[in-house]
Formats: structure tokens, C-alpha cells, sequence
């Protein structure tokens, strides 16, 4: 249950079905805490800040990197529907961080395919996948 006050005045009570108030300074601590039971899995590091979530795959192999992160992926999918967390799968990109020439194994969220990018940006960084840091500082000099 919340209530809203404007200087003086309060609206009636609503219901909050789900989901963490937005726009207050409370919001982000309790979202962190609304999704902290996401399942951990091993060789897999899942970085959030606020509503900002990001998987980082390791595998000796983009094949075994990409289904690790499937599963990753299945896990917060269902973690995010038991708590009513709607993904805006739209702003989700897939990058394989390597060097090497790789083939570009579907990631899906939600049954939607992620579309697999070159560049991903998290927190105010501009990632490339070859590790490499030109878009980044370009961005940065505008």
C-alpha cells in the first residue's frame, strides 16, 4: 500500500501489486534488494546497479561461454517472472568479448532473441568486443 502527499494534501491509498517505487532515493537500494536472490552460478558474474543488470560468461570456448549464458539468462527469466520484473528485452545486446573470429550463437530472454552487437554500454562505458577503446573515448571527447 502506498499514498502519495503534495505539500498539504494526500491521495488515497493504492495497492503496489509489485515492483520498487521510481524516482525516490530509496528506489535503487531496494531493488537491489528486490532482485538480490537472482541464482548465482558458477563462472558466471552477474553485475547490477539500479535497474542496469549485466551477464559476464566465461568458457574456454564461445560455444560453452554462449550456453552458459543461456542458462544465466533462463534463470533471471524466471527470477524476474516470479517477482513480476518486466525485462525491456528492446535495450538487451549480446557481446562476445575476443579476439578470435567467432559464429553468433541466438541468446534469447523472455523467448526474444537478444541482438548480437559489437558494442554494449554499461554504466557510462562503451564495451567493444575486441576490448578495445576507441568508441569509447570518441564518446567521451563529444
Amino acid at each position: 500500500m502506498y499514498r502519495v502527499k503534495q505539500e498539504k494534501a494526500y491521495f488515497t491509498i493504492k495497492e503496489a501489486k509489485a515492483g520498487v517505487p521510481q524516482g525516490n532515493v530509496l528506489g535503487r537500494i531496494l531493488y537491489l534488494l528486490y532482485t538480490c536472490d537472482i541464482p548465482q552460478m558458477e563462472n558466471i558474474t552477474i553485475a547490477t546497479f539500479a535497474d542496469d543488470t549485466a551477464i559476464i560468461a566465461v568458457g574456454d570456448n564461445s560455444e560453452e561461454a554462449s550456453r552458459k549464458f543461456q542458462q544465466a539468462s533462463d534463470n533471471i527469466n524466471n527470477c524476474t517472472q516470479a517477482w513480476k520484473i518486466r525485462i525491456n528485452e528492446s535495450k538487451s545486446v549480446h557481446v562476445q568479448f575476443t579476439y578470435k573470429q567467432i559464429a553468433e550463437a541466438p541468446i534469447k530472454l523472455n523467448n526474444t532473441i537478444i541482438p548480437y552487437s559489437n558494442n554494449a554500454k554499461y554504466l557510462g562505458m562503451n564495451l567493444n568486443a575486441k576490448l578495445r577503446w576507441k568508441e569509447h573515448i570518441k564518446k567521451k571527447r563529444k
